[in-house]
């Protein structure tokens, strides 16, 4: 096997949705992709798009990388980690403040920009595996928890049924949750309403 080959293994190894920017950081060549296709272990839906033949594109993971300072965030984090059965239209990422995509990039890619400064953007962000097992980066179970129910824009059924939802995770790690409350929301209502969900 050749050392693009080898590459290109290690690539769908990790990813089975992949763009031609993750495809370079694997060293992988435009060259190898296009013969990738022709093998037909690769389809190509979309310009810079690639998927892992038998596998369906992951949206979510394109994104993540097309996108690499975005974190998802607000209901479409509170979709991803089960607290909501609400499926938005769109998804909602948070940026750092300042950065500036490409005109129309966001719009097309059906995403609704938040911009953050400091650790009101890097506090809580994790790598999670999408259901195909590909890479996203999104804000952690609780701090997705604290920006939507905190958000003037969620809406309060949406809050109360992420609140009873969180509270019946095996998972939940408390703690974490009232640091990052007491850092980002300090006039928060959240950990005052889980305890009385908890009783």
């Amino acid at each position: 096997m050749s050392q693009i080959n080898a590459n290109l293994a290690n690539l769908m190894d990790d990813y089975t949705s992949f763009t031609f920017g993750t495809a370079k950081q694997y060293n992988v060549s435009a060259y190898q992709l296009e013969k990738g296709i022709f093998q037909g272990i690769l389809t190509k839906p979309s310009a810079g798009t690639y998927v892992v033949a038998g596998h369906l594109e992951d949206e979510m993971s394109i994104i993540s990388q097309r996108f690499s300072h975005g974190v998802f965030s607000q209901e479409s984090a509170l979709a991803f980690h089960d607290l909501s059965d609400e499926m938005p239209w769109r998804y909602t990422m948070t940026f750092p403040k300042g950065y500036h995509a490409a005109p129309g990039t966001l719009e097309d890619s059906y995403i609704q920009a938040q911009y953050r400064t400091g650790r009101y953007y890097s506090a809580g962000i994790t790598t999670q595996l999408t259901p195909d097992k590909n890479k996203i980066s999104i804000y952690s179970v609780e701090r997705s928890l604290l920006d939507a129910w905190n958000s003037p824009d969620t809406q309060p059924y949406i809050k109360n049924d992420a609140a009873k939802r969180y509270m019946e995770r095996r998972d939940r790690d408390y703690q974490e949750l009232l640091t990052l409350e007491r850092e980002l929301y300090p006039k928060s209502t959240l950990s005052k309403v889980l305890e009385v969900i908890a009783q």
